[in-house]
């Protein structure tokens, strides 16, 4: 109806659509669509939520934040549902301050926003997601227990690129052709990657890096920040979101993990251990 509110019954009528059957839908005209609490949303028939234009950005969210298509709300599982940016600031997931939320087996492609970012929220799944040519992949602030796993990311900025997160497991993750870092923890603490392959980054496939400073008024202790048993392949180019080749100047195998600027108190280690490189 163009007017913020619940969208939950316009999308799920919507994805009960063929994918051959092209229907002109205005589900939502001035911002994020929203679905309630307690919502599942499947695109059984395979419908594609196409985006048409910029989604306004909301800075309080998050500094970063580039527009996305549904927020979604506590306790919701997406499934299969299929968005395509249409080139714009508009694809994608935000979870901000939800629990309990599983995003699972979806497609995201074609935007200038991040496909999930995932704001302050706790106890939230996202596995076997298809991700490409978005502006990160997953992108969690300031989020705790989070799960990340079998999801295919490539063609965007950062990976998955977390920020002053607490209890993150991402595990046996496609990772490539990213034009910053593969796989990032920023801060945060008791985060662990475990049996990824993570191929093509310019400035790092593994990464560890302090707390950023927009964040440090949060007080996020940081340490236990691990990378194991990870697959990194390192090359001199990589593709970026047009599919583009494009020039990866750090060559050497030491630029495959990296780490700097710690805070200066750490909680416990910072782990690298059994990566193959």
């Amino acid at each position: 109806d163009g007017t913020p509110g619940d969208n939950t019954i316009a999308f799920k009528d919507f994805l009960k659509c063929k994918l051959e059957k092209i229907i002109d839908v205005s589900i939502f005209t001035s911002g994020m669509a929203r679905l309630a609490d307690d919502t599942r949303l499947s695109a059984s028939e395979g419908a594609v939520i196409y985006a048409i234009s910029d989604v306004n950005h909301d800075p309080e969210r998050s500094q970063n934040n580039q527009g996305q298509t549904l927020e979604v709300g506590s306790n919701c599982d997406i499934d299969g549902v299929i968005i395509n940016g249409g080139g714009f600031r508009n694809n994608g997931f935000l979870v901000e301050k939800k629990t309990n939320v599983t995003i699972k087996n979806c497609r995201i492609s074609n935007g200038k926003g991040q496909a999930i970012l995932d704001y302050m929220s706790k106890d939230c799944v996202y596995a076997r997601n298809s991700i490409s040519t978005s502006y990160h992949g997953i992108q969690l602030w300031l989020s705790e227990n989070i799960k990340i796993n079998e999801n295919q990311i490539s063609q965007v900025k950062g990976g998955i690129w977390s920020a002053c997160a607490q209890n993150v497991y991402a595990a046996k993750n496609l990772i490539h052709d990213c034009s910053d870092v593969g796989l990032d923890w920023e801060g945060g603490n008791n985060c662990i990657s475990d049996g990824n392959t993570i191929k093509f980054c310019t400035n790092g496939e593994l990464a560890v890096f302090s707390t950023g400073p927009e964040l440090k008024r949060f007080n996020v202790p940081m340490g236990n920040l691990t990378h194991k048993n990870n697959i990194v392949v390192r090359a001199g180019d990589y593709l970026d979101r047009a599919g583009t080749k494009k020039i990866n100047y750090l060559k050497d195998v030491g630029a495959c993990m990296i780490y700097g600027n710690l805070d200066p108190h750490l909680i416990g280690p910072i782990i690298f251990e059994n990566n193959s490189i």
